[in-house]
């Protein structure tokens, strides 16, 4: 027979409605970095509503819709637990997410005669002294300007987001007392100068507010608590998404 979790048990999730990227794909299947957002969803309205918005032209992509616009600065709202369980490392492969770590202690899906179940064990990584895993960072957001249909995702397996965006976040959300924080999702052109090596431009995604750390604090900046309510675990969804859409 099979177990019956409690309904107290079971984290409530919002829908992912798409997702943002920083890049796409050349003819020939190559990574390319883009200089403005690229998102994609199944929802074919709102991505007319964002193309009339940010600009672009929305084409068909992988049985959905995608959008390369023409802004590099989206203004978004953030719900409870935007990071999920991320920073975390990770290991993929064609049939899916194999485990996943925190650099100590890993958990491994694994066939039992109870079904599919994940087993915990000592940094595989760690013990084999060679670094399998990426590290991936998920943040989930609202887009404020379009109808609402659920939370977007943005995915990296860069260092510098998992050093970076976690701090962002935890500023913002320590900063306010309850409610939902208004922000900028800004992508940011660096580059990187290493001697002996050549130099390197990527792109990494910036979490600003909208106001002041005073007027945060404040209570300005944010929305009532109690839309917070209801999408407080949007986090959870996110995190449990791989490249998603």
């Amino acid at each position: 027979m099979r177990e019956i979790t409690p309904l107290r048990e079971i984290n409530r999730q919002m829908p992912i409605q798409g997702q943002i990227r920083l890049g796409t794909k050349s003819p020939k299947g190559f990574p390319t970095k883009l200089k403005t957002f690229r998102l994609t969803s199944q929802d074919r309205k709102v991505m007319d509503e964002l193309s009339d918005l940010y600009g672009g032209e929305v084409q068909p992509w992988n049985k959905a819709w995608e959008l390369v616009t023409e802004v590099d600065s989206l203004p978004v709202l953030l719900p409870m637990n935007p990071l999920g369980d991320t920073p975390v490392y990770e290991l993929w492969s064609g049939g899916g997410r194999m485990r996943t770590c925190d650099g100590e202690r890993a958990l491994v899906p694994e066939n039992t005669p109870d079904g599919m179940e994940l087993q915990d064990t000592d940094c595989i990584c760690a013990l084999k002294q060679q670094m399998e895993c990426k590290v991936s960072t998920r943040l989930t957001v609202i887009l404020r300007e379009v109808s609402f249909g659920g939370a977007w995702l943005l995915s990296s397996k860069g260092w510098n987001v998992a050093k970076e965006l976690p701090g962002m976040v935890e500023m913002v959300q320590l900063a306010q007392s309850h409610g939902l924080t208004k922000a900028k999702l800004r992508m940011e052109q660096r580059t990187q100068k290493t001697p002996g090596q050549p130099t390197r431009n990527f792109v990494v995604p910036v979490l600003q507010p909208d106001v002041t750390l005073e007027e945060l604090a404040a209570g300005h900046g944010q929305v009532g608590a109690y839309n917070a309510m209801e999408i407080e675990d949007a986090g959870t969804r996110g995190n449990e998404l791989g490249t998603g859409l």
